[in-house]
């Protein structure tokens, strides 16, 4: 839900040459689980070395392309994104914004399915 929200919900993950887009990738517990099929998968992640402890499940949602961070915390110099619907904190405010709903499936999926 969170990859799909920060390629589809504004501000958008930026373009260039879809390569953000396309680099991420669903971890849970260390294993992928998904990757994103909104761009070029150029830069896709298909490792991690997270670890989770007994009882415990870790999901992650990484953007791979080596611009990803900086894309995320600062505005381009042209002043501008390619995308007009592109804008700085596109994932973080996925987090605030929708953190209800993500956290009502992960406990459902926990419910039904168990630890």
């Amino acid at each position: 839900m969170l990859l799909n929200d920060t390629v589809e919900e504004l501000p958008t993950a930026p373009v260039r040459m879809t390569y953000l887009r396309g680099s991420a990738s669903v971890f849970v517990n260390g294993r992928f689980r998904y990757q994103s099929r909104h761009g070029i998968a150029r830069y896709l992640a298909r490792t991690s070395s997270t670890k989770a402890g007994p009882l415990q499940i870790i999901g992650e949602v990484v953007f791979n392309a080596p611009y990803s961070a900086r894309w995320h915390e600062n505005w381009p110099q042209s002043g501008r994104f390619r995308d007009p619907t592109a804008g700085i904190k596109y994932m973080e405010r996925k987090l605030y914004g929708n953190a209800h709903r993500y956290f009502a499936h992960i406990a459902y999926k926990i419910k039904t399915r168990g630890m």
